[in-house]
């Protein structure tokens, strides 16, 4: 996944390193395999967090999940490579929540849910969001 990431994000990171020397450990973001790695070297003290742990605890909805009042589809297709599915929210924790709609399909991706043969079509979200719409 950081393959893909880091071509677009790595060069970003170098360039607030040139900014703000000491910054971040260089090498630790050039040794980097995965999102994990990246965020703990470099977003998670850019942004002032203890780590990637802290940060990916602290920025995450999942465990304010039980406290919304107001109807919410969460959508997470458990093959995100950037959200892997052992991190995905599960109806427990809702806490019985009735306002939280919790949508995991198989397939999705990161982003835009493409279907269809090649180059394919990204209307399986908005259709699936309108249909809950419909509903709610």
């Amino acid at each position: 996944a950081l393959q893909l990431f880091g071509a677009a994000y790595m060069p970003r990171a170098l360039a607030k390193l040139a900014q703000f020397p000491g910054l971040f450990d260089r090498d630790r973001l050039m040794a980097a395999r995965d999102l994990y790695e990246f965020d703990d070297v470099f977003t998670a003290p850019l942004h002032g967090f203890a780590g990637v742990d802290d940060y990916w605890a602290r920025g995450s909805a999942k465990p304010h999940l039980h406290l919304v009042r107001l109807p919410t589809l969460v959508i997470n297709p458990v093959n995100d490579p950037f959200m892997p599915a052992r991190n995905l929210p599960l109806e427990a924790d809702l806490r019985g929540n009735r306002w939280v709609t919790l949508a995991q399909p198989a397939h999705g991706g990161h982003v835009g849910f493409p279907q269809g043969r090649f180059p394919g079509h990204v209307l399986a979200m908005p259709r699936a969001v309108l249909a809950w719409l419909r509903s709610a």
